[in-house]
């Protein structure tokens, strides 16, 4: 008996942003398979939208996404909607994502959330490549279902790596692996989850303002150049309740993406 082999989802998407005079221009755009990149309007710098025309990932589906912001430009990514993750039975979804800023580069990776349905399996992994003077921020939200729909997420797994590197040197790693049969209590009852990592000359000056924002919900340290924003709310709608105006104080020229916007 012949077993049916399922179609996987592949995507390429490629951009970057170059300096021409006084502004901002789009430099390349590469699409491949489900990976699609919208150029909406934006004032300020060059703004990317990322679609996975697939609709979602489930186990064998490939993402890889890469941004790079050459020197003096301003680059920033974000999402059409969140990133669908689905029940998973035959391994993980796997999404890389590679970014650069190169010297007095303003880049910012500002995705949707990632949401993880029941019996989920994601592994991903962020490498990023700064100028000595190059200013970043990466804003990555983490949904276990949708409390709204009714959705009930038990059991998920995800394998999650980042590297940030400034002049070739590391200066920022994450690596976060979970394997749960009781998410809800993965934070402490919590749905939502998100980290922020923003690295410039200005983060000192930041960290008041950050923890403000965020009061109650997380909290905020900065080690020389590099802010570090951890929150956790009940729901993603919570959860955006605080990442939209942390995004707006921190976002090179004070803008918000509009898919972002509650």
């Amino acid at each position: 008996m012949t077993t049916a082999t399922l179609e996987r989802s592949r995507g390429d998407g490629r951009i970057s942003a170059k300096r021409i005079g006084a502004q901002s221009r789009l430099a390349t755009l590469r699409q491949d398979g489900s990976a699609r990149i919208g150029l909406p309007r934006a004032h300020g710098g060059v703004q990317g939208v990322l679609i996975n025309t697939s609709g979602g990932m489930t186990s064998g589906d490939r993402m890889r996404w890469q941004a790079d912001a050459t020197s003096g430009a301003q680059l920033t990514l974000t999402t059409q909607a969140c990133e669908r993750i689905y029940r998973c039975n035959d391994g993980p979804a796997e999404t890389t994502v590679r970014l650069s800023a190169a010297s007095g580069a303003h880049l910012a990776w500002l995705p949707q959330e990632t949401l993880l349905y029941d019996r989920a399996q994601y592994r991903r992994r962020i490498e990023v490549d700064l100028a000595p003077d190059a200013q970043f921020l990466l804003v990555e939200p983490l949904l276990f279902g949708r409390l709204a729909m009714g959705e009930a997420v038990r059991r998920a797994s995800m394998r999650d790596d980042w590297r940030i590197r400034r002049d070739g040197v590391l200066i920022h790693a994450e690596a976060l692996r979970f394997h749960s049969d009781d998410v809800p209590n993965l934070l402490g009852g919590n749905m939502a989850y998100a980290t922020v990592i923003f690295i410039s000359a200005q983060t000192e000056g930041m960290l008041p303002i950050a923890r403000r924002i965020i009061a109650h919900s997380g909290g905020a340290s900065a080690i020389g150049d590099k802010l570090i924003c951890r929150l956790v709310a009940p729901d993603g709608y919570e959860l955006r309740k605080r990442l939209v105006p942390l995004i707006a104080a921190l976002h090179f020229d004070r803008d918000v993406p509009r898919l972002w916007m509650l």
